[in-house]
């Protein structure tokens, strides 16, 4: 049987504030020492000959802080949607989108290795492009998430392409061999293709020059 609104509603604001609180307190930790940075290797998602595609995460001031802004901002947005989508017959398919969107906030926030951002980045565009397309019983937000999976593809190629040139180039998908200044596994020609192509796919996500056609459209959305 489907859950009630109100039900729904309370595990909404329960689990934002959980995440929020978890968040905040991870971020204190690292306040008196904002240089300090940990990983978090969980093994690999599946390995094959010499290449490995891990599962990491990186725990530091500039991670926690936008993970934290970005538990506080969609826990705000659910608060209110709680009271705008009111027997809205979408009322739960929407909360799911949400905590989906979300975690790939999380993901993208403190992604060790491309892999795991590259899997925070699909779970940001898909439910980035069903919100878009959230009241479909009318034809315009259906044709304009098209539009939006349009440009969101061309983002999405440029960062595999990313992911595919690091680990062959590098032989890995961590991400610290682009942001560390002692590292020897990449060229600086390397690094710099591979880092225009993350900011190829951060600026079609973001409705960045060229690619700002989109955000007006997604405006149809919740």
């Amino acid at each position: 049987r489907r859950l009630g609104e109100t039900v729904v509603g309370m595990l909404a604001r329960l689990t934002f504030v959980v995440a929020l609180l978890a968040a905040i307190t991870a971020l204190g930790t690292r306040l008196s020492d904002l240089s300090a940075s940990t990983l978090l290797s969980y093994g690999a998602w599946l390995s094959f000959g010499e290449h490995a595609f891990a599962l990491d995460f990186v725990v530091d001031a500039p991670a926690l802080g936008f993970a934290t802004l970005a538990v506080g901002i969609c826990g705000t947005v659910a608060g209110f949607s709680f009271r705008y989508l009111h027997r809205e017959p979408g009322f739960h398919r929407y909360f799911v989108q949400l905590a989906m969107f979300t975690l790939g906030m999380l993901l993208v926030s403190i992604a060790g290795s491309i892999e795991v951002l590259v899997a925070g980045w699909e779970l940001l565009g898909l439910s980035s492009v069903l919100l878009v397309a959230f009241f479909h019983e009318r034809p315009a937000p259906v044709d304009n998430a098209l539009r939006v999976l349009g440009v969101y593809r061309v983002g999405d190629a440029a960062m595999l392409s990313a992911a595919v040139l690091l680990h062959h180039w590098a032989g890995s998908g961590s991400l610290s061999l682009l942001f560390s200044a002692s590292t020897v596994a990449l060229t600086p020609g390397q690094a710099l293709s591979i880092s225009l192509l993350i900011l190829v796919a951060v600026a079609g996500k973001s409705a960045l020059l060229p690619f700002s056609g989109w955000l007006p459209r997604a405006m149809e959305g919740p």
